[in-house]
Parts: C-alpha cells; sequence; structure tokens
C-alpha cells in the first residue's frame, strides 16, 4: 500500500519513512503541502493513506487534507494530522477540515502502527461498499434496459390484439351473442389498459437514457400551461387552485418539469372527496433549493403507506374508484432525484397532503438527462 507523507521536518520525514518501509509500505515523502499536493493530484498518483504535518510552508495540513477531500472522489483516502496540537479546538479543526485521525508529535512507533491498522480496515471497508455500488449500479442498469426494451418490443403486438378485438366487434358483432360482445370489450378495456402500463414504464426507463437539456425556465409559466391542460378537471370538479406571485426561474428540463407539476396536481384533484377540492402551490428558498409544495384537503394518506405510494404500479385504491396506473408518483420521483433533488409528503388521513420537492439552484449541480 502506497502512503504519502507531508512534513517540513527532516528529521520526522526520515523517521516516518523509515518505520513505514520497513513495515513494508511503498512510501513518497514531500517536504511540504504544496509538493505533497502535486504529488497527490498527479494522473497516474494513488494514495489510500496520506500522513501529513500540520504546520508547514506554502500549504499547511489543514489546507492539503480539504483538498484532497474535494478531489478524491470514489476512492477513499484515510488521511492522518501530524501535530503536537493537542487543544480541543484544533482537534475540532483537524476534523472539520476532513482528517480521519491524529498523531502527536514526537509520534510513537506502536501509537502509528495501530493507527495505520485502522486505516486499512476502513480503506478495506470502503472498497468493499464501493464494489457493491458499483455492482447494484450495474444491476439496476440491467433492469432498466430491460424494462425500456420491454416496454418498447411489446407495443406491437398488443396493438394487434386491440386491433383484432375491434374488428370482431365491428365485422361480426351482429354474428356473436351478448356475451361474445361482452368477451371483445374487455379485451378492448384490457389493451387500453395495458397499453397505458406499458407507456407508463417506457417512460419511467427513459428518464436518464435520452437527455432533455436543461434551461432557464419561469416556474409561474410553466404553472399556467399545467393549469390550462388540466381546465376540464377544474371545472369539472369546482376546484379552487391558488399560485402565488413572485415564483423563481429555474435551470431545470422544461417538459420534465411540467411533468412533475402536471402530475401532483392532477392527483390533488383526482384524490379528492370533498365538496369543492382546493389546490394550494407554494415555494421556499433555502440557500441551495428551491422547495415547492402542491397542497390539498384531498382524502390523505396513512402514514403506513406514505412510502408505498412512490412504488412503481403501487395502488392504495382500486381502479374503479380512482383511475390510473399507480406509475405517475414513481415518474416524478424518478425525476427530482435525477436532477438532484428530494422529494415527500405529508399526509392526514381525511384531512389532505402536501407533496414537497425540491429544485437545485443554478450552479448546484448540472441539471439534464
Amino acid at each position: 500500500m502506497r502512503i504519502l507523507i507531508a512534513e517540513d521536518a527532516i528529521v520526522s520525514r526520515r523517521l516516518l519513512q523509515q518505520c513505514l518501509q520497513q513495515w513494508g509500505y511503498d512510501v513518497v515523502v514531500a517536504s511540504n503541502g504544496a509538493e505533497a499536493w502535486q504529488l497527490f493530484s498527479a494522473g497516474d498518483a494513488h494514495f489510500p493513506i496520506v500522513i501529513s504535518d500540520w504546520m508547514m510552508p506554502e500549504m499547511d495540513g489543514l489546507d492539503l487534507i480539504r483538498r484532497i477531500r474535494a478531489s478524491s472522489g470514489s476512492n477513499y483516502v484515510y488521511t492522518i494530522l501530524l501535530t503536537a496540537k493537542s487543544e480541543r479546538e484544533d482537534v475540532v479543526a483537524g476534523m472539520e477540515a476532513g482528517a480521519d485521525d491524529f498523531l502527536r508529535k514526537p509520534f510513537d512507533r506502536e501509537e502509528l502502527r495501530v493507527r495505520l491498522r485502522a486505516g486499512e480496515r476502513i480503506i478495506q471497508l470502503e472498497q468493499t461498499l464501493a464494489a457493491q455500488n458499483r455492482e447494484l449500479r450495474q444491476r439496476v442498469e440491467e433492469v432498466e434496459t430491460f424494462a425500456y426494451t420491454a416496454s418498447h418490443d411489446l407495443q406491437t403486438p398488443l396493438r394487434t390484439f386491440g386491433s383484432y378485438a375491434q374488428l370482431l366487434l365491428a365485422d361480426y358483432g351482429k354474428v356473436l351473442d351478448e356475451e361474445g360482445r361482452e368477451l371483445c370489450e374487455e379485451i378492448l378495456e384490457d389493451a387500453l389498459h395495458m397499453k397505458t402500463l406499458l407507456d407508463s414504464l417506457l417512460e419511467y426507463s427513459r428518464i436518464g437514457r435520452e437527455p432533455t437539456p436543461a434551461v432557464e425556465v419561469d416556474v409561474k409559466t410553466v404553472l399556467d400551461w399545467v393549469l390550462h391542460d388540466l381546465r376540464p378537471e377544474i371545472a369539472e370538479t369546482g376546484a379552487t387552485v391558488q399560485v402565488p406571485e413572485g415564483l423563481p426561474r429555474v435551470v431545470y428540463p422544461e417538459g420534465r418539469l411540467t411533468q412533475i407539476f402536471g402530475n401532483l396536481m392532477s392527483n390533488a384533484l383526482k384524490f379528492n372527496e370533498a365538496g369543492k377540492p382546493v389546490v394550494k402551490v407554494c415555494c421556499d428558498e433555502a440557500a441551495q433549493v428551491y422547495r415547492f409544495t402542491v397542497q390539498d384537503n384531498g382524502i390523505g394518506i396513512a402514514p403506513e403507506h406514505a412510502d408505498r405510494i412512490f412504488n412503481i404500479f403501487e395502488r392504495l385504491h382500486t381502479r374503479d374508484t380512482y383511475p390510473g396506473t399507480g406509475a405517475g408518483l414513481t415518474i416524478v420521483k424518478k425525476i427530482v432525484e435525477f436532477h438532484g433533488g428530494e422529494i415527500g409528503v405529508t399526509s392526514t388521513p381525511g384531512e389532505g397532503s402536501a407533496f414537497w420537492f425540491t429544485v437545485p439552484k443554478a450552479g448546484e449541480r448540472p441539471c439534464s438527462d
């Protein structure tokens, strides 16, 4: 295992190097923080462990550790801060900079060996976790590829089934008895429902697969379009929809943002047994995100079902009670999380729900799929 030493004191640097080499480590030494950073950031360099003095010219140990933490990516680096400082505020400052451990000067050989062993165990655990995450991502990609292919390829035979049922009714409807006509109508109904399910699955698998450019979007304009599309439902239910003024502009794929608001507001109108639904859109600004909320006075969700509603094709009610595929919130969740946001719900059965999601401010995270 390679270890990088950053130490400006010659005697301490040589003692460290000798100890580590005796224990079988591949050791690279630097006389100050700037030199250590140059070695660490070299394209072909990888140092699982870095031992750094605190006080050094040009770049001190805290600055070196901060840079390592910001650039190490998926390869975890275990950092030990070598220092004569021992006050509580010094320990806190070192840990906040990203140090994993401390070694006090003058260092003890056995203490150094014990701390290195601890570092090796943590590095091994991190490597195991990283490998498991890579395997999990690969499995997820395989499942999504299968879902995309299956939902796409099944469209053609499904259309054929529906067409045959329509031809039977059109050409032989008078010949068929009542039961035969009912069976054909059931085939048509089920084929239409299956097409809706496949369309939802295909849309879910497309998120992140087919690039959609992120642009500067006026949220008020997006909501105006959503309300325009929902005019029949609003008129039928007599709903009141409240949208605030002064909504922000965000950097987001416009179509995806329209999907999010469209689904949440459509659900607010659909899952509602009040005399007149009331839907309220809110926006709160935090340091790095905007948090949007779609609140309603609908049927609400029991706490034990709050997570289930985001599972694909998960339904809390029958299709006869509330039509739909059960994929809408799953698609919304995937869009929100793919673009660096979070989503959740607070709800009281019989009193309504408040679905919220966050959108990173421009520059916080690249936002396109």
